[in-house]
C-alpha cells in the first residue's frame, strides 16, 4: 500500500472550507472529534490499545479540510504499539497478530463509524437499541433494520452492536462544527463515503436547541392536545420513550405518567411479521418549550396519555 493512501479520512467540505481552511477553534473541535471517534472504536475492537497514543496528521487540500490515518501513520502506530507491548512484556498479545494487522484494525474502525452514521440516519435517532429488526437475516452475520417508512437497511451484526453500545455523544465534537455550507464526509480505503449534512446534525446533538434546523411539523403547537395516527418504530425502556413515525418524521413520545409497560399490548404488533404496531392512534400533549417557557425543540415531543393500536389483525387460513 502507498504510504500516502488513507485508511480513514474525515473531511469537511462545502463553501465554508473551499480553500481548505477552518479557524483554530473549529479545527481543534474536528481533531478532538476524530480522536474520540476512532480511539473509542479501536478500544472496542482491541481493549488493550485503549491508552495507546498516536498522531493524527492533518492534510489540507483544495476544496476540503481533511484529517486522515494514512499508511505512513499505520507504520508509526505499529512501531509504537510494538514498543509499548515489548516494554509491558505482553508478548502473547503480539502473537495474536494484532500488531501485524493494524491496517485491518483501522479499516474496521472506519467501517464501524460509517455504519453508526448509516444506522442513525436511517432511523433518525441515536436510540439504536430500540430499532425494529426485520425478519430477513443472513446466517446471523447481517440483520435488517426497518425504519419508520418501512425501508430496510442491511447491517453486519458486529456493527449494529457497536452502534448500540457506543456513547450517545461520540460524534458530538465532529458533528457540532457542521453548518449550512459545511458538511462532514467519512471515507474509507475502499472509496465508500458516508456524510452528515447540516439538516441531519440534530440526530447527533439531541440536546442542541437546533437553531440551524427547520421547525419540524410547525402545526403542532406547544401545549396542544392532539390525536395523531402513526407508526411505532422503536422503544427505549431506559429512557421510557417510544419512536413514533408521523408526518414523515420520527418523534419521541413518552407516557404522561407511569411507564411503557402499561401500554405494551398496544405498542407490540399482533402480526408476527412485525415487532411494533404498524398503525396506532395516540392522544397526547405537544411539548416544544422548556420549564421556563423558552422555545427549545424544533422537533416536537409528545407526552401521551393513551395509545391504541388500530392495526388490522392478520388474516388466517380460517378467515
Amino acid at each position: 500500500m502507498d504510504n500516502s493512501e488513507s485508511l480513514i479520512s474525515v473531511k469537511y467540505v462545502g463553501e465554508r472550507t473551499k480553500n481548505g481552511i477552518m479557524d483554530a477553534r473549529t479545527s481543534a473541535e474536528a481533531l478532538i472529534g476524530f480522536d474520540r471517534m476512532f480511539r473509542y472504536a479501536i478500544s472496542e475492537k482491541e481493549p488493550d490499545l485503549k491508552n495507546v497514543n498516536f498522531e493524527l496528521p492533518v492534510r489540507i487540500r483544495k476544496g476540503s479540510w481533511e484529517i486522515s490515518f494514512s499508511g505512513a501513520c499505520q507504520i508509526a502506530f505499529t512501531a509504537y504499539i510494538s514498543g509499548f507491548f515489548l516494554k509491558a512484556s505482553q508478548v502473547g498479545f503480539q502473537e495474536t497478530g494484532t500488531v501485524r494487522n493494524i491496517g485491518e484494525l483501522i479499516k474496521w474502525c472506519g467501517k464501524a463509524v460509517q455504519y453508526l452514521i448509516k444506522i442513525t440516519k436511517h432511523i433518525g435517532t441515536l436510540d439504536v437499541e430500540g430499532c425494529e429488526i426485520g425478519s430477513n437475516t443472513l446466517s446471523g452475520v447481517h440483520v435488517e433494520i426497518i425504519n419508520g417508512e418501512g425501508k430496510p437497511l442491511l447491517v453486519p451484526v458486529e456493527f449494529l452492536r457497536f452502534a448500540e453500545e457506543c456513547p450517545r455523544n461520540l460524534l458530538e465534537n465532529s458533528v457540532g462544527i457542521i453548518e449550512e455550507n459545511r458538511e462532514m464526509v467519512i471515507e474509507t480505503s475502499d472509496g465508500e463515503q458516508v456524510r452528515i449534512q447540516n439538516k441531519e446534525k440534530g440526530i447527533y446533538l439531541p440536546e442542541l436547541e437546533e437553531d440551524d434546523m427547520d421547525i419540524v411539523l410547525p402545526e403542532l403547537k406547544h401545549g396542544d392536545n392532539v390525536e395523531l395516527v402513526g407508526k411505532i418504530t422503536r422503544t427505549n425502556e431506559k429512557e421510557k420513550s417510544v419512536g413514533f413515525f408521523y408526518g414523515g418524521h420520527t418523534l419521541t413520545m413518552k407516557p404522561e405518567s407511569g411507564n411503557l409497560e402499561q401500554f405494551k399490548s398496544q405498542i407490540v404488533s399482533p402480526d408476527s411479521g412485525h415487532i411494533f404496531s404498524e398503525k396506532v392512534k395516540v392522544w397526547g400533549r405537544v411539548e416544544r418549550e422548556d420549564a421556563e417557557g423558552n422555545f427549545k425543540y424544533q422537533r416536537p415531543r409528545i407526552f401521551f396519555s393513551e395509545i391504541k393500536s388500530i392495526e388490522k389483525m392478520p388474516r388466517t387460513l380460517f378467515d
